[in-house]
């Protein structure tokens, strides 16, 4: 007879099994493209594993004199945009807690109308261009400030938090903002970790913005912009093979080099590889508050 330690034992030992299996799905395409980074471009790689380990992939990568400012851009946009719009959807999330609050019904119905209906790319880029931001830093910020979804589940959390607490610090004195820095603030952790933990993964994952709005300014282009460019950089390469070889002029060999490991897409897993860690690095300092601020913002109220 199988009792209820020996169930729950097999029951764990099946369970972490099966989250193992999936772990190593999930983690799959990532070590492959690391092993593709690692890589010669005339080698293969064997399950994992390269066949004949180099570095001159990331090499490469590091020489390129515009990776820094790209790196730089894409690190100020994450760091403005993530800061800029929790502020934004923080405050208006605790504004449209207050049930007093004069027009709450009609301005909540006039935010959420866009969250279902999207006039399209022509009239944004037509308003961007009215609003001056086309080709300029802002343009990144501005545009995602404010979040009808992420609005509503802060709100959701800080209604779910203890009333007696902002009660009675307005029945002591405090003011509005009061409550909000020294009590409502400190207690919304998990929902502040799960909100700026989505702007900042939004923000560094973007090259579209890039693409449609700032891809004439070349000082404003993102490392995810640059990956966009670099998976069709092989058609420029053979270009200028090609100008090279009619001109007799230009570095032949150092070209078809860098085709060749186009092709074999080592450059390309190089630069994921760099344009993906920092990101993930940041995931295991905010994964405590991330479930509970996700399950919380999501069920309460």
């Amino acid at each position: 007879m199988i009792t209820k330690s020996t169930g729950y034992t097999i029951f764990q030992i099946i369970n972490y099994i099966i989250l193992s299996l999936v772990t190593f799905l999930f983690l799959f395409p990532y070590l492959h493209m690391l092993a593709v980074a690692l890589t010669s471009g005339d080698s293969e790689v064997v399950f994992l594993i390269p066949n004949g380990v180099t570095l001159a992939n990331f090499g490469t990568i590091f020489q390129d004199p515009t990776l820094l400012n790209s790196a730089f851009v894409t690190v100020s946009r994450v760091i403005a945009g993530t800061l800029i719009a929790f502020v934004v959807q923080f405050l208006a999330a605790y504004a449209f807690t207050r049930k007093n609050m004069p027009g709450r019904t009609q301005l909540l119905l006039f935010l959420t109308l866009p969250m279902f209906l999207s006039a399209g790319l022509v009239p944004s880029f037509i308003l961007m261009a009215i609003l001056d931001l086309n080709n300029t830093f802002w343009v990144y910020i501005l545009p995602t400030c404010f979040s009808m979804y992420n609005m509503i589940i802060i709100r959701t959390y800080i209604e779910g938090l203890p009333q007696s607490l902002t009660e009675s610090a307005r029945v002591d004195g405090a003011s509005e903002l009061r409550v909000l820095w020294s009590i409502v603030l400190p207690l919304s952790k998990p929902i502040i970790a799960t909100i700026c933990l989505w702007l900042a993964v939004g923000h560094w994952n973007d090259w579209v913005t890039t693409l449609y709005y700032a891809s004439a300014n070349t000082d404003l282009h993102t490392l995810q912009y640059r990956m966009y460019l670099s998976l069709n950089e092989a058609n420029r390469i053979q270009e200028l093979i090609k100008a090279a070889a009619e001109s007799n002029s230009g570095d032949l060999e150092s070209l078809e080099n860098q085709l060749n490991q186009l092709k074999a897409g080592t450059l390309v897993a190089a630069q994921l590889i760099v344009t993906t860690l920092p990101i993930i690095c940041v995931y295991p300092f905010v994964q405590k508050y991330f479930v509970k601020g996700v399950m919380i913002g999501s069920v309460k109220g």
